[in-house]
């Protein structure tokens, strides 16, 4: 094995004896052994003579599969799919799917209006059956109006008039950002309405408090240096600094014995003489 150029590939690869990259070498001896494979003839017409490799069930060269009528499962071109619509073959309609069919309700209410169907038209079924696709049982519905159909909450707006609070009594709030009031449900008992100032105040009140940190005791501290019992800065607030072995010591101590102050270097002033 050397580098080189692949006779195959053309591209500069580690070379096998033969003068093949190891990729190239493989697709070489797939094909040699499709090609001393025992062939059959393919099966989708009397006519064809084409043959193919005997490799587990394939029974029809490339691109000469049985569609249609030909076919064993062929169900005479009409079908229920697994929405519940049936499905018509029309491989002529420009409205087709990839294998060329349409739904059924689509195509009545075609032929009733002489048109095609558009994008954003949908048709209802009104006894909410998906398989009576009758004229008299078909209604021609945009697709905004067929959700509020199926959604009646989602499109729907809310009548707030004469609704009143019945904490304060108002029979205002503040608007939402769709412009209607913002009224909310009461926050503990969920039946009755009331306006959002009296909603934060009610939720502020019954949320409970978490502490997110505990508060330790230091009314106990003594200083393990000088022995007092008060440590205060200079806005009078108690500090305790550690003193490495697990004990405390005030704030004088730890500034006057552990914490070194640092020396302040002098600034060095040149001059026509020297340093000074």
């Amino acid at each position: 094995m050397k580098l080189g150029k692949c006779t195959d590939c053309k591209h500069r690869k580690i070379l096998t004896e033969t003068g093949l990259c190891e990729q190239c070498l493989d697709i070489f001896y797939k094909k040699q052994k499709i090609q001393f494979l025992p062939h059959k003839k393919c099966i989708c017409s009397e006519e064809c003579q084409v043959m193919i490799p005997d490799r587990g069930n394939n029974r029809f060269a490339q691109g000469h599969g049985s569609r249609g009528e030909n076919n064993s499962q062929y169900q005479g071109g009409r079908y229920i799919d697994s929405y519940g619509y049936v499905k018509i073959l029309c491989p002529d309609h420009p409205f087709a799917d990839s294998k060329g069919y349409v739904k059924e309700h689509r195509l009545v209410m075609e032929n009733h209006l002489g048109r095609y169907l558009q994008k954003n038209e949908l048709v209802h079924h009104k006894d909410e059956n998906k398989q009576n696709n009758k004229i008299e049982n078909l209604q021609l519905i945009t697709r905004s109006a067929h959700q509020n159909h199926h959604n009646p909450r989602k499109g729907y707006r809310m009548d707030y008039d004469g609704t009143i609070c019945i904490e304060c009594g108002s029979d205002t709030t503040y608007p939402s950002k769709n412009g209607q009031p913002h009224w909310c449900l009461h926050p503990t008992t969920g039946a009755e309405y009331v306006c959002e100032k009296c909603y934060k105040r009610i939720k502020a009140q019954t949320q409970t408090k978490v502490l997110y940190r505990r508060k330790k005791d230091i009314s106990k501290r003594v200083c393990s240096s000088c022995g007092a019992r008060k440590s205060e800065s200079n806005s009078g607030q108690s500090t305790w600094r550690s003193d490495g072995k697990g004990g405390h010591v005030c704030k004088s101590c730890f500034d006057t014995k552990i914490r070194v102050p640092k020396k302040k270097k002098k600034k060095q002033i040149l001059s026509g003489t020297g340093v000074i």
